[in-house]
């Protein structure tokens, strides 16, 4: 055969090759095509993880709705949702219609106080204490403060009835690390005991016992005090130092004074209860009233979260889709056949093995038991306040008009805001 002809049927051959691996290629970009239409039609249902060929791909909302910056954070988060391009987001379907953010890893991250916080979502109805209702911004601190108790309080002490401290946020320890010297200043007055500060800083009831000595060190980024042993007789001082990790000035102009309901629930409720039936419980007016007169409401700066808050933030899993987890009791999400609500649920912190975090919410047929959320799953009763340290991690409402300027919300690029 002439060289000619070896050459002409090379390039057949090459031809006939190159239309071959041209066709194995167009059939790898039609699967893979169709891999990722059908990862986005998942991604709208019940996750936000695909497992592709290519490897794990996250789909996001943060990927599809670019960000109308200069815009109020609350309408910024609602016309999120409304667009319906972010699954992350979800109406709660209380009697307030707050839209939350929901799953294991939504992009709800917020650069505040130079540190990283989350958002819950947008919650509306909140009263600033002057009777004036707003929707408003609630957020949470990515990382926790530390192990605190609750309250340290002994009988006959503020709200104390006996030795174990009292579950009263508007007169606890904690709050009083939390908040600034105004909520004691304005007035305060629990239990039928009135409060002041004498010149020494401590917090005096009208019988001059000692409660609490430092209030505002969190607020303030100062040294202060933690909760602590108070009997008639002595008053040991913990100091924590919140010099690094306190509330600057320029992150208080941001914070608005709410109102924030403490209406609790019995033993035999809470074990059952849902995370719509613990919303309702919140906005009762159910407290411990044996020998005390308690609030049902308290108006501050800063708290921590409610067991409503850290229910309705699931998605549900493959196994157990949200609608069963919200028909579920909080305190049997521990059971192994609906572990897929807490681990798709951002509010559990899973890389902390025997952790623990204090919720608001306090139990209305005793003095001393708060609600807590434990790292397995579930929310219980079962937490003496003077008894088991917990992680604490604050919570409050932004002013209504604090504005978005940057960002996607990822933990890369939080969400900047101004005012």
């Amino acid at each position: 055969m002439s060289s000619l002809k070896k050459f002409d049927y090379r390039i057949k051959d090459n031809r006939k090759r190159n239309i071959f691996l041209c066709g194995i290629v167009l059939v790898v970009v039609t699967i893979v095509g169709i891999k990722l239409y059908q990862s986005k039609a998942q991604f709208t249902s019940t996750t936000n993880e695909m497992n592709l060929a290519s490897g794990n791909v996250r789909l996001t909302c943060t990927n599809k709705v670019k960000p109308n910056y200069n815009q109020e954070l609350t309408e910024f988060v609602n016309d999120l949702y409304k667009s319906g391009e972010c699954p992350e987001l979800v109406d709660d379907e209380t009697e307030d219609n707050n839209i939350r953010y929901i799953g294991a890893t939504p992009d709800n991250y917020v650069l505040f106080n130079d540190e990283l916080w989350r958002i819950i979502g947008v919650m509306n109805n909140i009263d600033d204490g002057t009777g004036k209702k707003e929707s408003r911004i609630k957020l949470i601190r990515n990382e926790s403060l530390g192990d605190f108790f609750w309250d340290y309080k002994q009988k006959g002490v503020g709200s104390s009835v006996d030795e174990r401290g009292s579950n009263d946020w508007s007169d606890s320890q904690l709050m009083m690390m939390l908040n600034p010297v105004e909520i004691v200043e304005d007035g305060w007055k629990v239990a039928n005991k009135d409060y002041h500060i004498d010149g020494d800083g401590y917090v005096l009831d009208n019988n001059q016992v000692k409660i609490y000595k430092g209030v505002g060190s969190y607020y303030n980024h100062t040294s202060g005090y933690k909760p602590a042993l108070t009997t008639l007789e002595n008053f040991p001082l913990n100091e924590v130092n919140f010099s690094d990790n306190g509330l600057k000035d320029e992150s208080k102009k941001y914070i608005g004074n709410a109102k924030w309901h403490l209406g609790g629930a019995i033993r035999s409720e809470h074990t059952t209860a849902t995370a719509a039936t613990y919303y309702t419980k919140e906005r009762g007016t159910k407290v411990y009233s044996n020998e005390v007169t308690r609030p049902s409401e308290w108006t501050g700066f800063i708290g921590v979260i409610y067991a409503s808050d850290s229910g309705f933030a699931t998605s549900g899993g493959t196994t157990t889709d949200r609608k069963t987890c919200l028909e579920k009791g909080l305190y049997e999400w521990s059971d192994s056949n609906y572990k897929d609500c807490y681990k798709n649920n951002w509010l559990y912190d899973l890389q902390i093995s025997e952790w623990s975090q204090w919720l608001i919410n306090p139990r209305a047929d005793t003095n001393f038991e708060v609600a807590f959320m434990y790292h397995t799953g579930y929310i219980h009763f079962d937490g003496d306040v003077n008894v088991i340290l917990r992680q604490v991690r604050p919570s409050l409402f932004l002013k209504s008009d604090v504005k978005i300027t940057s960002g996607n919300g990822s933990k890369q690029n939080p969400f900047k805001l101004t005012l």
